[in-house]
């Protein structure tokens, strides 16, 4: 048995999770500066302890569509990168789950788009599917400003 703990959240009604390892820290929505002609994913940039975070918005990176049932209190789930930090801004975060990562099944073939490209796999949950997020790819989006 080879066990992985995943940091979980919330996109709408989805279940992500991503490599407790990558993750810095989860903290509340923050202002973000707004950056013009950035592109739509970039929600704008936050200040954290002294770094300039890039924040992306995951329903837009993910291309789920605009919605009107935004959560009033959306969080940021801060990710290490090569060159500091990524913020990725999310519905609801979940808890640290611990999975066995032999039991993760391939990404399902009705699956397409940017999310294909960013979920390595789904495991079964006793009530839900988890969507595993790639961690290499997902902490080293490229966000160019």
């Amino acid at each position: 048995m080879a066990a992985q703990k995943y940091c979980t959240f919330y996109l709408m009604k989805e279940f992500f999770g991503i490599e407790v390892e990558y993750v810095q820290e989860v903290i509340r929505k923050q202002n973000e500066t707004k950056i013009y002609l950035a592109p739509s994913e970039i929600s704008g940039l936050i200040n954290l302890r002294g770094h300039v975070v890039p924040v992306v918005n995951m329903r837009v990176r993910l291309e789920f569509g605009d919605s009107d049932d935004i959560p009033e209190k959306q969080m940021n789930v801060i990710l290490k990168n090569g060159n500091g930090f990524i913020g990725f801004l999310v519905d609801k975060i979940g808890e640290v789950i611990l999975l066995d990562t032999d039991d993760i099944k391939a990404v399902p073939e009705t699956l397409s788009g940017t999310a294909k490209e960013l979920i390595t796999g789904t495991y079964n949950l006793e009530n839900e599917v988890l969507l595993v997020l790639d961690s290499e790819k997902t902490k080293n989006i490229k966000v160019v400003l």
